[in-house]
């Protein structure tokens, strides 16, 4: 989604100097880390430019065009002229079928190109919208209903000069699917995912079908009914090696989206073996990460409280010393 219609050469340093926008080789304009950032960095806290509620529709239709395009409009002959000029900078994607002249023509591809869920709503946010997208993204992002605001943050070290980039799709998917799914933004995935070997994209591809189904079937068994006995026993084992498989694969496949899922799979399949002291360090590692996102989520409070939880567990079962 970064990119212009007409690109200016410079370098824009933010206040805070956490970023700079310039151009990205063949991506328009890019964000790139002004410093080296500590995972957990906040980089971009931005409301919307524009919101728009769009109609209710049945299942599987599209929503209808012209009260998009209505919508829009008004969005947009309420911003300021300075804002408006933001909102025309900002990339568009252009279908074969779309003929545009005037500036009211860029509108709708403009806002489908850059916009973001916002809950109930889609908004566009135009720093946001600078950072460009990679199959193994650097950053991560999400809407904080409690701000109102879309915020970015390193998800890794990101060393000084380095690109931040984030994923505009689901990455369960293989190099294909994602590339079909990035159609609708107008670009070819370059990043170090879809750049690979044919081997390297055979091993890419086949972890991420396996950690889609791991996800799934995991997500499943452990929010079913704990059993009782020796079959309960080797079921909870079980999920315990699925859960660490899934880790490593997470892990191999550097999917920063997913490391927080995956953290707290495996620290409620330990706990359901009754290994605590396993099961909070899990807690533990997934806190982590939901905490970069918001440490006021209840995502974040539920491992909080998990892993205060499984501490305990393994404190009551330690045996004291023989004497």
């Amino acid at each position: 989604m970064a990119g212009a219609r007409t690109l200016n050469n410079v370098t824009c340093p933010t206040p805070s100097e956490v970023y700079i926008i310039k151009p990205s080789l063949n991506k328009g304009l890019g964000v790139f880390a002004a410093r080296t950032l500590q995972p957990g960095t906040p980089i971009i806290r931005e409301g919307p430019l524009v919101t728009i509620l769009p109609p209710p529709v049945a299942d599987g239709a599209d929503y209808p065009r012209e009260a998009i395009m209505s919508s829009l409009r008004n969005a947009f002959s309420s911003l300021s002229e300075s804002d408006q000029s933001l909102y025309l900078s900002l990339y568009a994607h252009v279908f074969p079928t779309e003929q545009l002249q005037t500036d009211e023509d860029y509108l709708m591809p403009i806002f489908r190109s850059n916009s973001f869920n916002t809950g109930d709503s889609f908004g566009l946010f135009p720093k946001v919208s600078r950072i460009n997208h990679s199959c193994r993204p650097n950053a991560a992002y999400f809407w904080n209903q409690r701000l109102g605001k879309r915020i970015v943050y390193a998800a890794r070290e990101i060393k000084e000069g380095e690109e931040i980039l984030v994923s505009y799709i689901p990455l369960l998917m293989t190099k294909a699917e994602r590339a079909m799914r990035l159609n609708q933004y107008g670009f070819k995935c370059d990043c170090d995912a879809c750049a690979a070997s044919m081997g390297d994209t055979v091993v890419s591809d086949s972890r991420r079908a396996e950690i889609r189904r791991l996800m799934e079937s995991l997500e499943s068994d452990l929010s079913a009914e704990v059993g009782s006995g020796v079959v309960a026993k080797r079921k909870a084992q079980r999920l315990v090696n699925e859960c660490l498989k899934l880790v490593s694969l997470v892990e191999a496949e550097q999917l920063v989206d997913y490391y927080a899922q995956a953290y707290r799979l495996a620290s409620s399949s330990h706990a359901r073996a009754e290994l605590w002291e396993q099961g909070a360090y899990w807690a533990l590692k997934s806190l982590e990460f939901r905490e970069m996102a918001d440490e006021f989520s209840p995502e974040a409070y539920e491992m909080r409280k998990a892993a205060a939880s499984f501490t305990l567990s393994s404190k009551a079962n330690l045996k004291p010393d023989s004497q």
